[in-house]
């Protein structure tokens, strides 16, 4: 079976904050213009994207895609992620999940591989959104 490319239609660059941020990690908007960060632990913040490079200290530039198809580390191994399902952060940690009601209020995008591990990277449609409250 073939894989599911990367396609950064949108890439904007970002200073980090807070400390190293690694690729394939969901982001939010940092304290000041022009920065991201790690998820807080609400997981109620925006996510801005998924990283596509990575950062070793606060301050250092990072890109993001913030539509197109890019490589996300997943924590699924409760629940799994199957293709289609909407894709939320995992706490602080900036892996993602299966989006559900209970688990935060904002999406990155849909799963377009499946996995039922922990530390997999899968592709992911980036396209933000925040699901219906019902």
């Amino acid at each position: 079976m073939a894989q599911i490319g990367e396609y950064h239609l949108l890439v904007k660059s970002y200073l980090a904050e807070g400390g190293a941020i690694a690729a394939n990690l969901i982001v939010v908007a940092g304290t000041a213009n022009n920065q991201c960060k790690l998820p807080g632990a609400a997981e109620e913040d925006y996510n801005l994207g998924i990283t596509v490079s990575a950062a070793a200290a606060a301050g250092d530039p990072i890109e993001v895609c913030m539509i197109g198809i890019a490589k996300l580390k997943v924590n699924a191994a409760s629940p799994a992620i199957v293709v289609g399902d909407a894709i939320s952060s995992h706490g602080t940690t900036g892996r993602g999940r299966q989006w559900t009601k209970a688990n935060a209020k904002h999406c990155v995008g849909r799963a377009l591989d499946a996995s039922a591990a922990d530390a997999d990277i899968i592709p992911v449609l980036v396209n933000l959104f925040s699901p219906p409250a019902t």
